[in-house]
């Protein structure tokens, strides 16, 4: 085996590494962060068979969960830096850093709480609990504040192939509204509230379940390791589709930026097609998760919104690639 054939591998890796630390330091770190988190809490679900207290989860699936999100959506965001040029790449920049800053906190955060077996959201069973969800919801805002400014930046600085450029606007669009999502499910229900009241012990105050009369409604069934409830809504699960819409998207952008046959003008047709009909998908999920809806048990009217959704951007997108399939035929 030739060692300079053998050896390009790592160096390749090695300079995309690279390529990561000189765009944006703070993010690079936060990649490292998750890979080691995402190892950990791996073993953590294998060998460690604790709950989490109170909601009753495995100690491990929300460390896992972050982990795994974040991972994906880190080089995304450095890719999307790196292509955006002129004075809104410094802006980018700085932004970024703080997302990576404010990322990094969460991870340490939910590494913590998976150490000690806490739930990290809405906890304000005990002081230390108290003091890490105030810290946590303090950066989670912070760092939205500062997507805001990185999307601004990327969406009037990005040089890049139309088509491409579209699908990071509508990627980063997508994505600042499924972050902010959550942030319905923040208060406590009116059973919370008695239960405060009432003295009641371990009672969180909010959660990501919406509809159920309990007083811990993320302690009712979930789907496996994801956790999203099987009984009523969720909005997890919208928040989960638009936060990756930042990798589907522009994923997507590429390789129809590749389909030589389609004209610009179709190209975008179609990107537009599918960017709406996935922001129309996390609209669907989070209106459903508002009725009380569970993923797993859709009504009538969830599965009719669902199918007309679908119909619509299939249409659309015939529409858009008919007549090109038309001329292929023609030139037969």
């Amino acid at each position: 085996m030739n060692p300079a054939t053998s050896s390009a591998p790592s160096s390749s890796a090695l300079q995309f590494i690279a390529s990561f630390r000189q765009t944006n330091l703070p993010l690079t770190i936060l990649a490292a962060i998750t890979s080691g988190t995402l190892l950990i809490s791996i073993l953590g679900l294998i060998f460690d068979p604790r709950a989490t207290a109170i909601i009753n989860t495995p100690a491990w699936s929300k460390l896992f969960k972050f982990s795994v999100s974040i991972l994906l959506m880190t080089p995304a965001l450095i890719w999307a830096i790196k292509i955006t040029n002129g004075k809104t790449r410094r802006t980018a920049n700085i932004a970024a850093s703080v997302i990576g800053t404010m990322l990094s906190l969460e991870m340490v955060l939910l590494l913590i709480q998976a150490t000690r077996a806490r739930p990290m959201h809405f906890n304000y069973t005990t002081p230390l609990d108290s003091v890490l969800w105030i810290i946590m919801t303090v950066g989670i805002f912070t760092m939205f504040a500062a997507f805001v400014v990185l999307l601004i930046a990327v969406w009037r600085g990005i040089r890049q192939d139309p088509v491409i450029a579209w699908a990071i606007r509508i990627g980063l669009v997508i994505t600042a509204v499924g972050l902010i999502t959550p942030t319905i499910s923040t208060g406590p229900n009116a059973v919370q509230l008695k239960a405060l009241q009432a003295k009641q012990p371990n009672i969180l105050l909010g959660a990501h379940t919406i509809g159920s009369p309990s007083a811990i409604p993320d302690a009712e069934p979930g789907l496996p390791l994801i956790g999203w409830n099987t009984q009523h809504g969720d909005i997890r699960v919208g928040h989960f589709i638009g936060l990756h819409a930042l990798q589907l998207i522009p994923l997507f952008g590429i390789w129809l930026s590749k389909r030589r046959r389609l004209n610009q003008n179709r190209q975008l047709a179609l990107l537009w097609t599918v960017g709406l009909g996935y922001f129309g998908v996390m609209l669907l999920t989070t209106w459903q998760a508002l009725r009380g809806q569970s993923i797993v048990a859709p009504d009538a009217l969830t599965i009719n919104v669902a199918i007309g959704l679908a119909s619509l951007v299939l249409l659309s997108s015939l529409i858009a690639i008919v007549p090109v399939m038309s001329a292929r035929k023609a030139n037969v």
